[in-house]
């Protein structure tokens, strides 16, 4: 009914400082029929601050005949000032099985006809609210007045029912992938919310768990006595793999949302719980380890056993290192031939002292980066002439003799460091025909030797005989690691 003595203000649109001046104007006057004057201001964090400091003084010295009512869905927004003067009351929840009471109650007081099941449908679409659930059983009994069905439910509501996701639980959990994209074409067909169905799948698994793990669950699960057998009958097929289903489901749920296509996330979602494989528990593991162990302690340190048949570990076959080609001379330039003839000259009447002080190309090269990395562009270059007194260096192009050319000092200093003596350089473009052999720099050769290493490290490792002894004893599925060379 109504009351003149009960007044309902929205603080949401009625939030300003001269509102609440009304307000107080309106609270002198005693109640003309009852025996207070109730004032209920709904949304009060929504009041200004200015509006909660008039009301404060109203609060504080309150007429015996108002009482105040403040309705909020944010206490943490209102101030301190105004929580130390009220009483506070949260509203809770309902539960389902409350919610049903009540709805029975109602339907049976108006002689209408109804199923457990259908009312499970609302109480679970009603989220606790028993003004929600009453709203959706006017919205139903509107259009089927006489009876109370779970079909008729869904079919309003837009929500998959109880018996549509019993199957596809039964589906998924019998690994059946066909008919559980059956049925989920036919919900999509029905036209239900694909997301919502999903959440509730969600739920219907967290069901199952539960059944699963723990000798009572009735208390904290919402199903009819006929849905309780039925998960139990669905948690005995189930094997170790439910947790896994759970947390992939959820996974499905979180994408469906952000996607553009949940349709297709929710299929393959469901494919993905089908083709789900328990886990194998620890101690097995640790076993299977301890026998792979034992293979390989019963046998040769270079043979291993396997099936009757007998891998050979050849043993690394010994490293050859050939010795470097000198490089071939530039035939265009007569002063360079002229130029080492008489360096040649030089190095014969001096052999011993020219071998032991003078290093290679390769080995300075080296020396030179570790010592000066700015001089990086010289393991690029090939040496034209190298004698220990005069470095001839070739490049490729002209950007890389400039480089050179700009470290120009030191890397004359660098070579007088290193060797103990003055070295003539020069930094010579030369064309891709004319260049001689091996074309690849210093660098491009050690990054080639690295590059041939790591294919060899890589070969053995997946050839290695352990990968067969562990296949054989986890199966022919094992995923095994890509190798880490370094």
């Amino acid at each position: 009914g109504t009351s003149v003595d009960v007044q309902e203000i929205d603080a949401a649109s009625q939030n300003k400082v001269e509102d609440i001046r009304e307000l107080r104007e309106s609270i002198r006057y005693a109640p003309l029929r009852g025996k207070k004057k109730v004032f209920i201001l709904d949304e009060i964090h929504m009041l200004s601050t200015s509006a909660f400091n008039a009301l404060l003084k109203t609060l504080e010295e309150p007429p015996p005949h108002a009482v105040f009512i403040f309705a909020t869905t944010d206490p943490h927004k209102i101030p301190a000032t105004i929580l130390s003067r009220v009483q506070r009351y949260d509203f809770r929840l309902v539960s389902n099985g409350l919610l049903m009471e009540h709805m029975a109650y109602v339907l049976t007081k108006e002689n209408i006809r109804f199923e457990q099941e259908a009312l499970l449908l609302i109480a679970q679409e009603g989220g606790g609210s028993v003004r929600d659930c009453l709203s959706l059983l006017d919205q139903i009994l509107a259009s089927h007045p006489e009876t109370l069905n779970q079909e008729t439910v869904a079919h309003i509501l837009g929500i998959a029912d109880r018996t549509l996701l019993f199957k596809l639980g039964d589906a998924v959990l019998r690994k059946d992938a066909s008919e559980a994209l059956d049925l989920l074409q036919l919900a999509y067909k029905r036209g239900y919310d694909l997301v919502s169905l999903a959440k509730t799948f969600v739920g219907f698994l967290r069901d199952v768990l539960l059944v699963k793990i723990l000798p009572n669950p009735d208390h904290l699960l919402e199903a009819t006595t006929d849905e309780l057998r039925e998960l139990k009958r669905l948690a005995a097929l189930s094997s170790g793999t439910l947790e896994l289903m759970f947390h992939r489901m959820v996974r499905t749920v979180e994408e469906m949302a952000r996607s553009s296509f949940p349709k297709v996330m929710f299929e393959v979602g469901i494919v993905e719980l089908c083709h789900t494989e328990p886990l194998i528990p620890l101690h097995q593991l640790i076993d299977r380890l301890d026998t792979i162990e034992h293979k390989a302690g019963m046998t040769s340190k270079n043979e291993i056993s396997l099936d009757k048949k007998k891998i050979f570990v050849e043993p690394n076959p010994p490293v050859v290192t050939k010795p470097i080609k000198p490089l071939e001379k530039a035939a265009s330039d007569q002063n360079l031939d002229r130029h080492a003839e008489v360096l040649g000259k030089e190095t014969q009447e001096h052999p011993k002292e020219t071998q032991e002080e003078t290093p290679t190309f390769e080995v300075m090269a080296r020396q030179l980066v570790e010592k000066a990395p700015l001089l990086h562009p010289v393991a690029l270059s090939h040496p034209l002439l190298w004698d220990g007194k005069s470095l001839i260096l070739g490049v490729r192009s002209a950007f890389v003799a400039e480089q050179i050319r700009g470290k120009w000092d030191l890397l004359q200093k660098s070579l007088q460091d290193l060797l103990h003596r003055s070295i003539s350089v020069e930094v010579r473009v030369i064309s891709e025909e004319s260049f001689p052999t091996p074309k690849e720099s210093l660098l491009e050769l050690e990054q080639k030797k690295i590059n041939e290493r790591q294919q060899e490290k890589r070969h053995a490792a997946l050839s290695h005989p352990s990968r067969a002894m562990v296949t054989e004893v986890f199966g022919q599925g094992t995923v095994f690691q890509e190798p880490i060379l370094e």
